[in-house]
């Protein structure tokens, strides 16, 4: 929804701004026409796609092919850290599937790791607490 994204600010600052995610809401698409210079990638970005393919239970690192390039100077991981599993292991589930060991919190694992392996400037924006006031 772009809601922790400048959008504005990036595209006036960079030559270049990649929008990259599984999947692109039409609200995120339509605040993105006003801007020539933004492009999005669609992209698998949790690192459990072999998983689904071929039952591997590898946590593989997406962003190094999507962002270790010297010219990429900056990276926003604008996501809940928390929901980047929910749909890998939805995705078991809905299939009556028992998911790889520790799954979750691999991809979570990955993701920080994969992120800390690049050359460029990193932001982060995320959850850091999960409060459950109960019923």
């Amino acid at each position: 929804m772009l809601d922790d994204v400048p959008l504005d600010v990036l595209a006036a600052t960079f030559r270049e701004v990649r929008l990259v995610d599984a999947v692109h809401l039409r609200p995120a698409r339509r605040q993105a026409r006003a801007y020539p210079n933004v492009t999005f990638v669609t992209a698998e970005i949790s690192g459990a796609a072999a998983c689904f393919h071929d039952g591997d239970a590898t946590i593989t690192d997406p962003l190094g092919p999507l962002c270790g390039d010297p010219e990429v100077d900056l990276v926003i991981s604008a996501n809940v850290l928390s929901q980047l599993p929910i749909l890998p292991l939805d995705w078991f589930g809905s299939r009556g599937r028992v998911p790889p060991p520790d799954l979750g919190r691999r991809i979570v694992r990955g993701h920080l790791d994969g992120l800390g392996r690049l050359s460029a400037r990193v932001c982060l924006v995320t959850d850091v607490e999960q409060v459950d006031k109960g019923p």
